[in-house]
């Protein structure tokens, strides 16, 4: 389904795409050899996501089940993130959750770096509104675009500028 996604969105944006000019990079992202634009995908359960960009961008897009992750994100979040998360009623926990989650999926995605071994790195601050990446980020100014779509999902917009 992602593949067709972006293959519909390059079509729709440059007139043509050549299926064969995609590739995956070492770490999951999307190259296109014959246009020159950034290009992120994302996909959960039956819905899926696509952007195209002349800057770097990443996006994710979450479809919101219940997962045993929520109680064991000290391994996966800042440790500020992984306690405001526990001090959540358990009906506050999920949302949250995915908001992290996809924030931090989006930031790894446009900084072309590997999901796993960066979470820890993108580090933000809900209450707040604020949030810091420490190395390997680079330190240029970001933006962050979050939003729940529908009840069932979560979706991230990050790009650095």
């Amino acid at each position: 389904m992602g593949r067709a996604l972006l293959i519909a969105a390059v079509e729709y944006q440059y007139g043509h795409c050549n299926p064969e000019a995609i590739r995956t990079d070492p770490y999951g992202g999307i190259l296109l050899d014959d246009i020159n634009a950034q290009v992120s995908l994302s996909h959960s359960h039956n819905m899926g996501m696509v952007s195209l960009s002349k800057n770097r961008v990443g996006v994710d897009l979450e479809y919101k089940k219940k997962r045993r992750l929520v109680r064991h994100t000290s391994k996966l979040f800042a440790p500020a993130e992984s306690s405001h998360l526990h001090e959540l009623a358990d009906t506050e926990q999920l949302d949250t959750f995915y908001i992290y989650w996809t924030l931090k999926e989006a930031a790894c995605k446009a900084a072309a770096m590997p999901l796993l071994t960066s979470l820890q790195n993108a580090c933000f601050d809900l209450q707040n509104h604020t949030f810091r990446l420490h190395k390997p980020f680079t330190t240029q100014d970001w933006r962050f675009m979050s939003a729940p779509v529908e009840l069932e999902w979560q979706m991230v917009l990050a790009m650095p500028s």
